[in-house]
């Protein structure tokens, strides 16, 4: 408060730095990590005041600089100088500290870091995802999204392999759209236009990229009461997995397809 030093932590720790290090180019390793650029200068403390605590960086002379160390019901951990974020190498000493932490560090993931992948979810346990490629050539990839009211992450496709993603496109998916009572849309890689709903049957209008693989998922608790689906009157084949009812079909150029869910 009075611009002090403050030992409150120092003093419950019981662990006194026994100087500081100031280094041309400062480097640390750090969590398995090796020479991670930092700031001088370094905290130093000797191995013996950490006996009790586990070392988990060291300055370029092999001292120790940080450590973590239980401390009532929980853990400090300290680093003993400063990363900043200015370099690539440090994203991953970051997702290192958050995964000792035990937090979810994303919501989705890619096996391709040329697709960009992004969800944002609703208070009502829905959520919306995007999917784009934003580069000149088609990219290969799977991605994950979580499901916002089960936790459970779900693959777009939703199995097999990867797929291919147009070049310059991306997909704006709804996550758990409601259509009736006991069945939703769980996620598309069609843009979808509009939704008729009407006495045993609902019909989306739907559009996308002809290189891009149509895959529709729904979900639900009356799904077993979809009897057949058609994509522009045409009917398509259905693969049941457990809760859920999955449809593939191709998209055409510039052209909207209607598909129609047959409810008995």
């Amino acid at each position: 408060m009075n611009q002090n030093p403050c030992n409150i932590i120092r003093d419950a720790l019981q662990i006194t730095p026994t100087g500081h290090e100031i280094i041309d180019s400062p480097l640390i390793d750090i969590l398995g990590f090796s020479d991670v650029k930092c700031a001088n200068p370094q905290m130093a403390y000797s191995d013996d005041s950490l006996a009790d605590a586990e070392i988990i960086a060291r300055t370029l002379k092999g001292t120790a600089c940080g450590f973590e160390k239980r401390l009532g019901k929980g853990k400090v951990l300290h680093i003993g100088t400063w990363l900043g974020f200015d370099t690539e190498g440090h994203k991953p000493v970051y997702e290192a500290i958050l995964n000792r932490l035990g937090g979810k560090l994303r919501q989705t993931t890619t096996s391709n870091n040329n697709i960009a992948i992004r969800q944002r979810f609703t208070d009502d346990k829905k959520a919306i995802l995007f999917i784009g490629n934003y580069f000149n050539q088609e990219q290969l990839g799977k991605v994950h999204y979580t499901h916002p009211t089960t936790g459970d992450l779900i693959s777009i496709p939703i199995s097999g392999d990867e797929m291919l993603w147009p070049a310059l496109y991306a997909v704006l998916s709804p996550i758990c759209m409601n259509l009736v009572k006991g069945i939703s849309i769980l996620h598309s890689t069609s843009d979808i236009l509009e939704v008729d709903v009407a006495k045993n049957q609902v019909k989306l209008t739907l559009q996308g990229d002809r290189d891009l693989k149509g895959e529709m998922v729904f979900e639900g608790d009356n799904i077993s009461q979809i009897k057949s689906v058609l994509i522009d009157d045409v009917s398509v084949s259905l693969h049941y997995a457990s809760s859920r009812l999955t449809v593939n079909y191709n998209h055409i150029h510039n052209q909207e397809l209607t598909l129609t869910l047959k409810i008995g």
